[in-house]
């Protein structure tokens, strides 16, 4: 049944989301490497291997969200563009709500229901976690059959992101760069122009030095550094320590950049972390009540330009009100190398182990990547009635007189970076963000490794708990390090995290001795 209509400004934050993801023998190849460092044309056709079978194949597509209200018109023309291509081939989406889509899923898994391809969010389970469930198929065989645009234009990195155990079982999304965005800080340009302050701090001490003289002037109680408390690790504010670039895991794992696995709490530079946030925090720029603020209202802080550590996607909602608001990306010693951490993409698309013919979805990858045309109709719809091309890679959303738009979907979740439009009058300083990739940015070590807890769950979850409990009030500057942090430890002892921390460097070193990682 279809739902109501989504709103066009969806299709400005669809780039955003990162968030909110045995029929066959084949697959017995390695993770594909990357043929060649030049992508493949995003405005000229590629050829596309056409499968041996003449009958209709289908291509049924799992994805979470709400079903816009012209999905099904434009997965028919989805269809009739692969038939005029000579791809004999049937294109469907089926959704699931948001709030359903775990328990759905696993149904699907576990029924044998039949389709193609499903989303794969991997920072929420991973192609790793559907492949333990048997619920994905390997590809490797499928991508040097028909995926020959698929492996030029996709780096071997990020291939290996998903790899299981050197096969691959998803087609990754590489339709951002996360390399940037986590290696950076983001901040008011204009406010350091305004008070005289540098743009090209020489660490997180001076930077925050700079947020507190900007707050002592502008008189904002609004204005702060809003972090959200999680378990990502601030690796824009460590890159001045002598070890980067490390990895560190679940805020449980540290990793060196030669594959050295410690506890992350017990080494220097968690307590470095912790160091700089309790400075932020004496200084007032972090809220006293950090550990407790809603994560709905730090977003409307960041959405309305309160946040000193702001966000450039953030840029064209901040400038309705605030026109002359700047931000500056820059990274604390620049000469150093960017990383993303154990996540260089977010997102991928599972090829499922009950297709009758789980090629499809290998073929459906490539041709959509082969054309700008093809791209632009799955992620736009119908051009002339869903959107028109602005020109520059922009796009202009065709709505109704409410603003709302029948049609919507986001390029996190099929995208390329070289087919990728963004929304007419986004902000400039975005495209670089969203259009270019950092080719040279350091891929962590981890990449690829996915640990399983099963054998120490209990203590990973224990350790989890302790961490949000103990851990994040001396993390987040709350507590001071020097009065929190060994009875912090000693609970975490006690948790089990010295065995959750030998675990994880058994399956890790046994993982890259079986890959010569």
């Amino acid at each position: 049944m279809k739902l109501k209509k989504t709103a066009a400004l969806f299709l400005a934050l669809a780039l955003t989301a990162a968030a909110f993801a045995g029929c066959s023998g084949a697959g017995e190849s390695q993770a594909p490497g990357n043929s060649s460092s030049t992508p493949a044309s995003s405005t000229e056709s590629q050829p596309v291997s056409e499968p041996v079978n003449d009958e209709e194949m289908l291509c049924r597509y799992v994805v979470p969200g709400t079903e816009p209200d012209d999905s099904a018109e434009v997965d028919a023309a989805i269809t009739e563009k692969l038939k005029a291509d000579g791809i004999n081939m049937k294109f469907e989406r089926i959704y699931i709500p948001w709030d359903a889509w775990d328990q759905k899923v696993n149904l699907k898994m576990t029924t044998g229901d039949e389709f193609e391809l499903i989303h794969i969010m991997e920072d929420v389970a991973s192609t790793s976690s559907y492949v333990a469930k048997g619920g994905l198929a390997p590809i490797n065989d499928y991508l040097d059959q028909y995926g020959d645009t698929l492996k030029k234009i996709i780096p071997e990195n990020i291939w290996q992101a998903v790899a299981v155990n050197g096969k691959n079982y998803s087609v990754p999304v590489y339709y951002r760069d996360f390399a940037a965005s986590s290696s950076k800080v983001s901040f008011p340009k204009h406010l350091f122009e305004k008070y005289n302050l540098s743009t090209d701090p020489k660490d997180s001490y001076e930077l925050i030095d700079s947020f507190a003289t900007i707050l002592e002037n502008e008189n904002d109680p609004d204005l702060r550094l809003w972090e959200k408390v999680n378990n990502s690790t601030s690796y824009m504010h460590l890159r001045h320590l002598d070890s980067w670039p490390f990895t560190v895991v679940d805020n449980l794992f540290y990793v060196s950049n030669e594959g050295d696995v410690r506890p992350w709490l017990e080494t220097e530079e968690f307590q470095e972390e912790c160091k700089i946030f309790r400075y932020a925090y004496e200084k007032g720029v972090i809220h006293p009540d950090i550990l407790t603020y809603p994560h709905e209202k730090i977003s409307q802080f960041t959405e309305n330009g309160k946040n000193l550590v702001a966000d450039l996607y953030a840029l064209e909602s901040i400038r309705k009100t605030q026109p002359d608001y700047e931000i500056e990306m820059y990274a604390i010693e620049p000469e150093k190398p960017l990383s993303a951490g154990d996540y260089p993409i977010m997102n991928a698309n599972g090829i499922s182990s009950t297709s009758p013919n789980p090629e499809a979805g290998v073929i459906f990858f490539n041709w959509l990547y082969s054309d700008q045309a093809n791209s632009d109709l799955l992620n736009f719809g119908i051009e002339g009635k869903h959107w028109k091309d602005a020109g520059d890679r922009r796009y202009e959303a065709i709505t109704d007189e409410d603003g709302l738009s029948a049609y919507t979907f986001g390029d996190w979740e099929m995208g390329h970076k070289d087919l990728v439009r963004l929304p007419i009058g986004s902000p400039a300083e975005l495209a670089p963000l969203a259009l270019e990739m950092n080719a040279d940015a350091w891929v962590s070590n981890v990449v690829g490794f996915k640990f399983d807890p099963d054998s120490v769950s209990a203590e990973y979850a224990a350790c989890i708990a302790e961490i949000q409990s103990s851990v994040y009030p001396i993390r987040y500057g709350v507590v001071p390090y020097e009065d929190g942090y060994e009875k912090s430890l000693e609970a975490m002892k006690v948790a089990g995290y010295d065995k959750v921390v030998e675990e994880y460097r058994t399956q890790f070193e046994a993982w890259r001795k079986q890959n010569n990682k």
